[in-house]
């Protein structure tokens, strides 16, 4: 019993909050990339943003997982609202001083 609960504090102090940060390290740099390409080319397409979180994350997965597959489309499906989000936010109002 005191085992397990010392493993899931260790879970909880430690593993937890790594992967947090290497998920956000490894998703900012592509994320950056489509952000500064949607920028560069003044595009306000919900569609660039959309497809710029899809690539993304099948992009962290495929680094994550060597491999797309069945785990592949949570990663897809979670990309896409997230670059819906960035454009509700502020991809839609490029190029608008």
């Amino acid at each position: 019993m005191k085992q397990t609960v010392v493993g899931t504090l260790v879970a909880a102090i430690f593993v937890v909050p790594l992967t947090f940060c290497a998920t956000c390290i490894l998703t900012a740099v592509p994320a950056a990339i489509a952000i500064w390409l949607g920028e560069r080319l003044c595009t306000r397409a919900m569609t660039f943003y959309a497809g710029s979180g899809v690539v993304v994350g099948a992009f962290f997965c495929a680094l994550l997982f060597k491999d797309i597959g069945w785990l592949g489309a949570a990663f897809v499906l979670a990309g896409c609202p997230a670059g819906l989000v960035y454009w509700r936010l502020a991809g839609r109002y490029v190029g608008v001083d």
